[in-house]
């Protein structure tokens, strides 16, 4: 074996080497914004599921008080109120691409 050939292959591998470490820190990197966002995002699911179960509970508190001519315009008011909360409380979407 010729030494000049071998350190030939050995700068080829530490080079292939020092390429595969720097992929490996980047996909590293995109997992853990990926992870991240996916915990922000679950625990606005979960805020949202029990905002939405406990509005539940208190709608039908609230249909109770109500009078008969009330309640045909209630599930109008609750639906725009709900719809202005999730608004606050949604998902972000504003880092996602229109291809996404």
């Amino acid at each position: 074996t010729n030494t000049p050939n071998l350190l030939g292959q050995i700068q080829k591998l530490q080079a292939e080497l020092d390429s595969l470490r720097t992929r490996y820190d980047e996909l590293r990197k995109v997992s853990d914004r990926a992870a991240e966002r996916y915990k922000s995002d679950y625990q606005k699911w979960r805020n949202f599921k029990q905002w939405l179960f406990e509005d539940l509970e208190r709608d039908d508190e609230v249909r109770k008080a109500l009078k008969s001519s009330e309640l045909r315009a209630y599930p109008k008011a609750s639906m725009l109120g709900k719809r202005k909360q999730f608004e606050v409380i949604g998902p972000d979407l504003s880092g996602f691409s229109d291809a996404e």
